[in-house]
Formats: C-alpha cells, sequence, structure tokens
C-alpha cells in the first residue's frame, strides 16, 4: 500500500512537471521559408524592384537563408531580417563597389554583423 502510494504520488508529479514544461517551453519549429511571412514572395518582389539579375538561387531551410549570385557576387541573406531592406543594402554596396572600380565577391547579410569581401583591380 505504501509503495503504490509513493508511485502514484511520483506520477502524478512527473506528469505535472511535463505538462508544465510543455506549456510554457514549446519545441522551436523550423518552418520553411516559403510559409514563413510569405518571404520568398516578398523576396522575388524587392529583388524585381531593384532590377538586379540572380541566378543559382538556392533556399535553405535549415537555417533560414536564401544564396544566390548577382554580377559576379555570392549573397547570403536572412529570411529573420526583411527582404526589401537587405535587398537595398545589396543594392547600396554594389553601386559604392561600381564607384570606387572593385569587385564584391562576396556578402553576407544573414549574420549578426554583416560584411562584405571587395577585391580591387
Amino acid at each position: 500500500m505504501k509503495w503504490f502510494k509513493i508511485t502514484s504520488l511520483t506520477f502524478l508529479l512527473l506528469t505535472a512537471v511535463y505538462i508544465f514544461a510543455v506549456s510554457h517551453f514549446p519545441p522551436h519549429l523550423s518552418s520553411p521559408l516559403s510559409v514563413k511571412n510569405d518571404y520568398l514572395s516578398q523576396f522575388q518582389q524587392a529583388v524585381h524592384l531593384s532590377g538586379l539579375p540572380i541566378s543559382n538561387l538556392i533556399v535553405r531551410d535549415f537555417i533560414q537563408q536564401i544564396e544566390f549570385k548577382t554580377n559576379g557576387t555570392l549573397v547570403f541573406l536572412s529570411a529573420d531580417k526583411s527582404p526589401y531592406q537587405q535587398v537595398s543594402y545589396l543594392h547600396q554596396l554594389l553601386t559604392l563597389a561600381k564607384i570606387k572600380h572593385a569587385n564584391l565577391t562576396r556578402v553576407d547579410l544573414s549574420v549578426r554583423h554583416p560584411y562584405a569581401t571587395l577585391q580591387t583591380h
């Protein structure tokens, strides 16, 4: 009888802890870019409005990132940031590189501290 009470109380306690954990700490679910805030259509519209030619578009859902090439530059964009803003920054970088007679080889706007690799002639 004593063993039954201890087992029952332990089971109830573990069940309560499990329910609390599930309700307060939901698992992080990765949603595909195509579903997340209509990101791909916004990205395509931003590229269309900017007039940038893109090729080799790769969507990486598992890291929430888009990779593509434009004018010989490898570009990485984040699905966690506005596609309009990122394409605008990219356009500004390409314009600046053109003014300085240099080539951008790689632009990564997907990380917290974005960077660009500039190659001068």
